[in-house]
């Protein structure tokens, strides 16, 4: 007699008279069909369920799973405070934002990602060294060089293309 076999009589004959009362009151209440139909599905699909199960252990192994039951269970939370005027206003500003930034063509909005914390970092290095007031002639030496003349033609043309001339 194989293995299997063994191991579910010696099981049934430890069982008490109760637990087989139990076993017989739930199986007269069971829909065999219902079941056999289950254990139908349950045979075509085996591999899928396996790999959902593989899936479901490896998002609870990651902290996945944990971190979806928690917004979930936080979702009425979460959503009233989206409708604060305040998150809304952020929400539709971000939009703005987005939409504005998707404009840019491309080379030029990647140049200025690219040089812009360069830039910024020696600006900000460059004006904490020389904490001196700007002599006249130094003034005028800024004022007469390409960069600052490139500087005041972009805001003047900026300034022009937002008065719609």
């Amino acid at each position: 007699m194989p293995q299997k076999w063994e191991s579910l009589l010696s099981l049934a004959e430890n069982l008490k008279e109760e637990d087989i009362e139990e076993v017989e009151k739930t199986l007269k209440e069971v829909d065999v069909k219902a079941v056999a139909m289950l254990l139908k599905e349950l045979s075509d699909n085996a591999e899928a369920i396996s790999d959902l199960i593989r899936f479901a252990k490896a998002l609870r192994e990651s902290g996945t799973l944990a971190l979806l039951e928690a917004i979930v269970e936080s979702t009425d939370e979460n959503f009233n405070a989206l409708l604060r005027p305040g998150a809304m206003k952020a929400i539709g500003n971000f939009a703005a934002l987005a939409y504005m930034i998707s404009l840019f063509n491309n080379v030029t909005l990647m140049k200025a990602a690219e040089t812009t914390p360069k830039c910024v970092d020696r600006a900000v290095s460059e004006a904490s060294q020389n904490m001196k007031p700007i002599g006249i002639l130094e003034l005028i030496r800024i004022l007469r060089s390409p960069e600052f003349g490139a500087a005041l033609r972009g805001l003047h043309s900026t300034l022009k293309c937002f008065s719609g001339k």
